[in-house]
Protein backbone atom coordinates (compact mmCIF):
# COMPACT_ATOMS: atom_id res chain seq x y z
CA UNK A 1 0.00 0.00 0.00
CA UNK A 2 1.29 3.44 -0.92
CA UNK A 3 0.36 6.75 0.71
CA UNK A 4 0.37 10.39 -0.29
CA UNK A 5 0.72 13.27 2.18
CA UNK A 6 -0.94 16.51 1.15
CA UNK A 7 -1.56 19.98 2.53
CA UNK A 8 -4.61 22.03 1.62
CA UNK A 9 -5.36 25.62 2.65
CA UNK A 10 -8.76 27.30 2.66
CA UNK A 11 -10.24 30.51 4.16
CA UNK A 12 -13.22 30.77 6.46
CA UNK A 13 -16.60 31.83 5.10
CA UNK A 14 -18.33 32.45 8.44
CA UNK A 15 -16.58 34.84 10.87
CA UNK A 16 -18.42 36.31 13.85
CA UNK A 17 -18.09 37.64 17.38
CA UNK A 18 -18.51 34.84 19.93
CA UNK A 19 -19.56 36.50 23.18
CA UNK A 20 -19.00 33.39 25.29
CA UNK A 21 -15.49 34.68 26.06
CA UNK A 22 -14.11 38.16 26.73
CA UNK A 23 -15.89 41.51 26.91
CA UNK A 24 -14.85 43.55 23.86
CA UNK A 25 -16.48 43.13 20.44
CA UNK A 26 -14.65 43.06 17.13
CA UNK A 27 -15.84 45.55 14.52
CA UNK A 28 -16.76 43.99 11.14
CA UNK A 29 -15.52 40.47 11.97
CA UNK A 30 -16.65 39.23 8.55
CA UNK A 31 -13.87 41.30 6.94
CA UNK A 32 -11.33 38.68 8.03
CA UNK A 33 -12.60 36.23 5.42
CA UNK A 34 -10.94 37.86 2.38
CA UNK A 35 -7.33 38.92 1.82
CA UNK A 36 -7.93 42.57 0.89
CA UNK A 37 -7.86 46.04 2.47
CA UNK A 38 -10.85 45.51 4.78
CA UNK A 39 -10.18 44.33 8.32
CA UNK A 40 -11.83 42.99 11.43
CA UNK A 41 -10.72 45.56 14.04
CA UNK A 42 -10.57 46.24 17.77
CA UNK A 43 -9.37 49.45 19.44
CA UNK A 44 -7.35 49.35 22.66
CA UNK A 45 -5.40 51.80 24.82
CA UNK A 46 -1.78 52.81 24.48
CA UNK A 47 0.20 49.70 25.44
CA UNK A 48 1.03 46.23 24.13
CA UNK A 49 -1.55 44.28 22.09
CA UNK A 50 -0.98 40.51 22.15
CA UNK A 51 -2.60 37.14 21.52
CA UNK A 52 -4.76 35.87 24.35
CA UNK A 53 -6.36 32.66 23.04
CA UNK A 54 -5.94 30.76 19.76
CA UNK A 55 -7.71 27.40 19.83
CA UNK A 56 -9.50 25.16 17.36
CA UNK A 57 -13.25 24.67 17.09
CA UNK A 58 -14.38 21.06 16.56
CA UNK A 59 -18.06 20.13 16.37
CA UNK A 60 -18.81 23.74 17.22
CA UNK A 61 -16.91 23.58 20.54
CA UNK A 62 -13.69 25.43 21.40
CA UNK A 63 -11.16 22.70 22.23
CA UNK A 64 -7.49 21.74 22.15
CA UNK A 65 -4.24 23.46 23.06
CA UNK A 66 -4.01 27.24 23.26
CA UNK A 67 -1.32 28.19 20.70
CA UNK A 68 -1.44 31.94 21.45
CA UNK A 69 1.82 33.84 21.91
CA UNK A 70 0.68 35.80 24.94
CA UNK A 71 3.93 37.74 25.50
CA UNK A 72 4.80 39.20 22.08
CA UNK A 73 3.41 42.58 21.02
CA UNK A 74 1.73 42.57 17.62
CA UNK A 75 3.81 44.09 14.84
CA UNK A 76 2.92 47.29 12.97
CA UNK A 77 3.93 45.42 9.79
CA UNK A 78 1.19 43.30 8.25
CA UNK A 79 2.21 39.69 7.74
CA UNK A 80 0.94 36.11 7.96
CA UNK A 81 1.50 34.59 11.40
CA UNK A 82 1.12 30.78 11.49
CA UNK A 83 0.24 28.71 14.55
CA UNK A 84 0.56 24.93 14.81
CA UNK A 85 2.43 22.77 12.32
CA UNK A 86 2.27 20.03 9.71
CA UNK A 87 2.66 17.39 12.45
CA UNK A 88 0.84 19.26 15.25
CA UNK A 89 -2.74 18.35 16.13
CA UNK A 90 -3.28 20.81 18.98
CA UNK A 91 -3.69 18.01 21.53
CA UNK A 92 -6.59 16.53 19.55
CA UNK A 93 -7.33 13.59 17.25
CA UNK A 94 -9.74 15.18 14.75
CA UNK A 95 -11.45 12.96 12.23
CA UNK A 96 -11.85 13.69 8.53
CA UNK A 97 -15.59 14.21 9.05
CA UNK A 98 -14.92 16.77 11.79
CA UNK A 99 -12.43 18.69 9.62
CA UNK A 100 -14.84 18.73 6.66
CA UNK A 101 -17.78 19.89 8.78
CA UNK A 102 -19.10 23.48 8.65
CA UNK A 103 -18.57 23.86 12.41
CA UNK A 104 -14.79 23.24 12.26
CA UNK A 105 -12.62 26.30 12.68
CA UNK A 106 -10.62 28.50 15.04
CA UNK A 107 -11.06 31.27 17.58
CA UNK A 108 -8.82 34.26 18.31
CA UNK A 109 -8.94 36.49 21.37
CA UNK A 110 -6.59 39.46 21.84
CA UNK A 111 -5.80 41.32 25.04
CA UNK A 112 -4.26 44.48 26.44
CA UNK A 113 -3.88 44.43 30.21
CA UNK A 114 -7.26 43.36 31.56
CA UNK A 115 -9.09 44.24 28.33
CA UNK A 116 -9.94 41.01 26.49
CA UNK A 117 -11.78 40.66 23.19
CA UNK A 118 -14.59 38.31 22.39
CA UNK A 119 -13.59 35.29 20.37
CA UNK A 120 -13.20 36.17 16.72
CA UNK A 121 -14.69 32.84 15.59
CA UNK A 122 -13.96 31.58 12.07
CA UNK A 123 -15.91 28.56 10.80
CA UNK A 124 -17.00 26.83 7.59
CA UNK A 125 -13.65 26.42 5.83
CA UNK A 126 -15.08 24.12 3.17
CA UNK A 127 -12.55 21.30 3.43
CA UNK A 128 -13.23 18.15 1.39
CA UNK A 129 -10.50 15.80 2.60
CA UNK A 130 -11.00 12.26 1.23
CA UNK A 131 -12.64 9.73 3.50
CA UNK A 132 -10.16 7.30 5.05
CA UNK A 133 -7.34 9.84 5.23
CA UNK A 134 -5.28 10.41 8.37
CA UNK A 135 -5.07 13.97 9.70
CA UNK A 136 -1.39 14.73 10.37
CA UNK A 137 -1.24 18.41 11.33
CA UNK A 138 -3.08 21.72 11.35
CA UNK A 139 -1.74 25.24 10.82
CA UNK A 140 -3.87 28.31 11.47
CA UNK A 141 -2.77 31.41 9.56
CA UNK A 142 -3.64 34.95 10.64
CA UNK A 143 -2.72 37.83 8.34
CA UNK A 144 -2.74 40.72 10.81
CA UNK A 145 -1.04 43.80 12.26
CA UNK A 146 -1.30 46.52 14.88
CA UNK A 147 -2.14 50.10 13.89
CA UNK A 148 -1.47 53.31 15.82
CA UNK A 149 -4.66 55.31 16.11
CA UNK A 150 -5.60 58.76 17.40
CA UNK A 151 -4.32 59.78 20.84
CA UNK A 152 -1.86 56.85 20.81
CA UNK A 153 -4.63 54.25 20.74
CA UNK A 154 -3.61 50.83 19.45
CA UNK A 155 -5.86 48.92 17.05
CA UNK A 156 -5.73 45.19 16.34
CA UNK A 157 -6.35 44.56 12.62
CA UNK A 158 -7.09 41.06 11.25
CA UNK A 159 -7.12 40.92 7.46
CA UNK A 160 -7.47 37.23 6.69
CA UNK A 161 -7.83 33.86 8.44
CA UNK A 162 -7.06 30.53 6.77
CA UNK A 163 -6.31 26.99 7.91
CA UNK A 164 -3.91 24.51 6.34
CA UNK A 165 -4.64 20.83 7.01
CA UNK A 166 -1.99 18.18 6.34
CA UNK A 167 -3.28 14.68 5.77
CA UNK A 168 -2.14 11.32 4.45
CA UNK A 169 -4.39 9.73 1.87
CA UNK A 170 -3.99 5.97 1.71
CA UNK A 171 -4.04 4.45 -1.77
CA UNK A 172 -3.90 0.89 -3.06
CA UNK A 173 -3.92 -0.89 -6.37
CA UNK A 174 -7.70 -0.75 -6.54
CA UNK A 175 -7.45 3.05 -6.70
CA UNK A 176 -4.99 3.13 -9.59
CA UNK A 177 -6.29 4.03 -13.05
CA UNK A 178 -5.24 2.72 -16.44
CA UNK A 179 -5.82 4.39 -19.81
CA UNK A 180 -7.93 2.20 -22.07
CA UNK A 181 -8.33 3.95 -25.42
CA UNK A 182 -9.00 7.54 -24.46
CA UNK A 183 -10.67 6.68 -21.15
CA UNK A 184 -9.04 6.22 -17.75
CA UNK A 185 -10.59 3.33 -15.86
CA UNK A 186 -10.02 2.10 -12.29
CA UNK A 187 -7.77 -0.95 -12.18
CA UNK A 188 -10.63 -2.77 -10.45
CA UNK A 189 -12.55 -2.64 -13.74
CA UNK A 190 -9.70 -4.04 -15.86
CA UNK A 191 -9.17 -7.74 -16.61
CA UNK A 192 -6.02 -9.24 -18.10
CA UNK A 193 -5.79 -12.50 -20.07
CA UNK A 194 -3.17 -14.73 -18.41
CA UNK A 195 -2.84 -18.18 -20.00
CA UNK A 196 -6.35 -18.06 -21.46
CA UNK A 197 -7.74 -17.06 -18.07
CA UNK A 198 -9.15 -13.57 -17.52
CA UNK A 199 -7.86 -12.24 -14.20
CA UNK A 200 -8.57 -9.01 -12.37
CA UNK A 201 -5.82 -6.46 -12.88
CA UNK A 202 -6.05 -5.58 -9.19
CA UNK A 203 -3.86 -8.58 -8.43
CA UNK A 204 -0.66 -6.90 -9.65
CA UNK A 205 0.11 -3.81 -11.71
CA UNK A 206 3.52 -2.91 -13.14
CA UNK A 207 4.42 0.65 -12.13
CA UNK A 208 7.93 1.77 -13.13
CA UNK A 209 9.19 -1.82 -13.50
CA UNK A 210 7.80 -2.68 -10.07
CA UNK A 211 4.83 -4.99 -9.67
CA UNK A 212 2.46 -3.50 -7.09
CA UNK A 213 -0.63 -5.00 -5.54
Amino acid sequence: MASVTRGVTTPASDITNDTSYGTLAWTAPENAGVDDTAYATRMFGTTTVADNVIRLVVDGTVVGDNKADTTTDWSYTEDVFPYGGDTILWGLTPSVAEINAVDFGVVLSVYQGTAITYYLKALNFGFSIPSGSTIDGIIVNFKRKKVAGARSAQLAYVNYISITVYYTEATSGTNLQVQVGDVFRPVSEIYVNVGDVWRSATAFVNVGDVWRS
